[in-house]
């Protein structure tokens, strides 16, 4: 009887343990979009967590490490919305439009999405942070290219990689830089960036 229970109650568990690592992750969140990251300590988690201290512990080392959990959750969640724009591309001239809808699509989260914004400052100041979002780029380049070279066929693979992190690369920074220019500016911008992208794809033709 006992045997068969055990599995049961592991899932129940796991389950348990799953919810409350996220909310963990939430109330890291909702913390660093109300006073940013700098200031929010653990004790301050594992109230609005409505747990005790200990049990943050124990699924985290610090502070840093929920960080890498927000930001791998992040990095999961863009990998989908781009691979989303990747869906039925006929031709160049149809991806060279889904890598300007990616520019569009990383504009419109850091203007609707306040815990983008406070994510990107966070990295930055990590670099054991910083290398992981170099890796969620190139995996993200590598879905990119995969889609190119069926467009792109005169071009090499190395030009094809270059190209698809350059556009992802400027997106993510442009999405951050253009908030902190006067409208107008971040406008012509945005046109200047996006004619970048497509210039550097035409040029694989």
């Amino acid at each position: 009887m006992s045997a068969t229970a055990r599995p049961g109650r592991s899932t129940a568990t796991q389950t348990r343990s799953r919810a409350t690592v996220q909310r963990i992750i939430d109330s890291t969140i909702a913390l660093t979009i109300e006073k940013g990251a700098e200031t929010v300590t653990m004790t301050e988690i594992a109230q609005r967590a409505d747990i005790v201290i200990g049990a943050v512990y124990r699924y985290f080392e610090d502070k840093s490490a929920i960080n890498r959990a927000i930001l791998q959750q992040h990095n999961s969640y863009m990998e989908e919305r781009i691979q989303r724009h990747l869906a039925n591309i006929a031709d160049a001239d149809a991806f060279i439009h889904a890598m300007l809808s990616i520019y569009q699509m990383y504009d419109e989260l850091r203007s609707r999405e306040p815990m983008f914004g406070s994510l990107w400052s966070i990295v930055q100041g990590d670099s054991n942070l910083q290398t992981l979002e170099a890796q969620a780029t190139l995996t993200n380049a590598a879905h990119l290219l995969v889609e190119a070279r069926k467009h792109f066929p005169s071009a090499d693979d190395d030009a094809l990689m270059a190209s698809c992190v350059f556009a992802l690369q400027l997106s993510a920074t442009a999405s951050h830089l253009n908030r902190t220019m006067p409208k107008a500016l971040a406008q012509q911008m945005s046109r200047t960036h996006q004619q970048a992208i497509a210039n550097a794809l035409n040029r694989l033709r």
